[in-house]
């Protein structure tokens, strides 16, 4: 899509044996990955993949993790247009798309807001504060406060703040401060400053760097704690579980929801059993009311409750820590259920950095899924 928008043997099946775990991890590498996805992304395009919006998603998260802005941004952008119906004029091609809406795939509300999530997070970080403040926005619009999401406050009141906007950075920080993952971001230490801008006063010297840690758990034996290690100092260590993201629908959504859920029910049920009836007495074979409800509303491989975003992520870890100017790395030891899974090195500067600056914060972001796991 993002693409195209800018262009059995005799003897029986052989014994299985347990797989054999190769051990912890020492690396996170992104780019075969993203490689890998491309390519789904552009086959499913290719058939005309109901579930293509899905492969949009992915390839655009795996672009955030790899640093490779460019796919961040134009993956995730294509795929809220596209969930929109937004498509331009010109794109004859993807008419497709929006055939059949009972078909295609539609993102659901926490997929929706992890997009802006996301598109915020990658301006951010590309230090492009206005368009990230305008992501932020368009969450909090679909939401209206319904849930409450840690990560959407610390991340809002950061842009505002760096737009100059003391007073909306400090009520996002005083909600930040309320919520339990408010502990690991220093939330009084963010009010403190807020306040002291807001009211015109300079803030201290900083004598140390401001380093923000994120850990995506996109599956559940990635979930635990991860230690943060800046240089062979232990400076942080995050919980495994610090936003669910989770989503809460107001209640016009939910009776929107359901109301939608009986009709279609209702409709579905009712073209079954008239095309029984009918088909037994043209045919003498009921299964044809079946088909013809699988045609008209899709069937179980094609509807929206079969299919979702599987790496959209279970949870995620994060911290807010200071580290020494001139500190030349930071390690993160991650830990699932089960014991340890591995690590990954960020140097922070140089030719093999592997941080992004924005502003006077360094950012480490880490995606854990099995396919990004490098072992020696």
């Amino acid at each position: 899509m993002v693409a195209a928008l800018l262009l059995a043997g005799c003897g029986g099946p052989p014994p299985r044996t347990a797989p054999v775990s190769p051990g912890p991890f020492f690396d996170l590498v992104y780019e075969t990955a993203l490689a890998r996805r491309r390519q789904l992304m552009e086959e499913r395009y290719e058939r005309q993949d109901l579930s293509y919006l899905i492969s949009v998603l992915d390839y655009a998260q795996t672009g955030f993790y790899a640093r490779d802005r460019e796919a961040a941004r134009q993956g995730f952008t294509a795929a809220y247009r596209v969930d929109d119906g937004n498509i331009p004029e010109a794109a004859k091609a993807f008419n497709w798309l929006q055939e059949d809406a009972r078909k295609v795939y539609r993102l659901d509300k926490r997929e929706r807001l992890l997009v802006h999530l996301y598109l915020g997070l990658n301006y951010l970080m590309e230090d492009n504060t206005e368009a990230a403040l305008v992501e932020f926005k368009k969450l909090r619009l679909r939401d209206m406060e319904a849930s409450q999401l840690p990560m959407v406050n610390y991340y809002y009141g950061l842009a505002c703040e760096r737009a100059g906007d003391y007073d909306n950075a400090l009520i996002e920080y005083r909600r930040l401060r309320e919520m339990p993952a408010g502990a690991a971001l220093d939330a009084e230490a963010l009010v403190a400053r807020a306040e002291s801008l807001a009211s015109g006063r300079a803030p201290p010297p900083e004598d140390s760097l401001e380093l923000i840690v994120q850990v995506d758990h996109l599956f559940a034996g990635s979930v635990g704690p991860t230690e943060v290690w800046a240089d062979e100092r232990l400076v942080a260590v995050l919980p495994g579980r610090m936003d669910d993201f989770e989503v809460r629908l107001t209640d016009e959504e939910a009776a929107r929801k359901a109301a939608q859920e009986a009709t279609a029910e209702i409709t579905r049920q009712g073209l079954r059993l008239a095309g029984k009836f009918l088909a037994r007495a043209l045919f003498n074979d009921a299964r044809f009311g079946d088909l013809a409800a699988d045609i008209a509303f899709g069937g179980r491989e094609d509807r929206e409750d079969t299919r979702y975003w599987g790496y959209a992520p279970v949870t995620f870890s994060f911290g807010r820590v200071r580290v020494p100017f001139g500190t030349r790395e930071v390690r993160l030891e991650f830990r699932g259920p089960a014991g340890g899974l591995g690590q990954c090195r960020y140097p922070l500067a140089g030719e093999h950095a592997r941080v992004e600056r924005a502003g006077r914060a360094v950012f480490v972001v880490a995606g854990l899924a099995r396919e990004f796991y490098g072992y020696q």
